[in-house]
């Protein structure tokens, strides 16, 4: 890629950064009651620009890595925005559930991006060390499986892999497995915990006799 056009990829990747940042800013107003209706059109515009990123990204490994990892950003972002403004369609838009799930989302995603390779390796290595602990109650359970799910989020944008958008269908995956490696092995439980292994993440179950 010439210089000219590097130069250009650059300039359109950090203005996309701040347009995603405003368009963050944008959807926390109108989930509080800020603003009417969501900034659909702010949104399009970004969706154009990605468009236009992508032309750019193309000849050059490094930029096509940065554009990734923008596009999977923003696409999980996407997907959460929908899903919060059918909460609030569906009549909770003054539920105080709604602002805690907002900010705790917007809290995740910053830690998501934040994340270093070598704090995702730690923080995996120390979560095998642990050991069995009792029974969950079902709250704590959910908990428990949406921390799985972010953990699991940051170890493969870390390595510029897919990520897993639909956090209801990453539980059902893991019921699903559950289920089967109970009635296999004759287990009370199992626990999952998010593992690197050449260079590909995944989940390692541990049996609960």
């Amino acid at each position: 890629m010439d210089l000219p056009a590097q130069q250009n990829f650059n300039l359109l990747l950090k203005t996309m950064q701040e347009r995603l940042k405003n368009l963050e800013h944008e959807y926390e107003l109108y989930f509080g009651g800020g603003r009417k209706d969501p900034p659909e059109k702010e949104q399009k515009e970004l969706e154009r620009q990605i468009r236009e990123l992508s032309r750019l990204a193309v000849n050059s490994t490094q930029n096509q890595y940065l554009f990734n990892n923008f596009q999977q950003s923003y696409v999980l972002r996407k997907a959460r925005w929908a899903k919060l403004v059918e909460l609030k369609l569906n009549g909770i838009s003054q539920d105080p559930r709604l602002t805690s799930r907002v900010r705790l989302d917007t809290k995740a995603f910053t830690d998501l991006e934040k994340a270093k390779p070598e704090d995702i390796k730690k923080e995996i290595q120390e979560q095998d060390k642990k050991p069995a602990v009792r029974e969950t109650t079902k709250k704590e359970e959910d908990t428990s499986i949406r921390a799985l799910f972010e953990e699991f989020n940051r170890a493969k944008q870390t390595l510029g892999q897919t990520l897993e958008l639909d956090p209801s269908s990453f539980e059902k995956k893991l019921e699903k497995q559950k289920k089967e490696l109970m009635e296999k092995h004759k287990a009370k439980d199992v626990k999952f915990t998010v593992s690197i292994s050449d260079g590909k993440v995944s989940l390692k179950a541990k049996l609960i006799k």
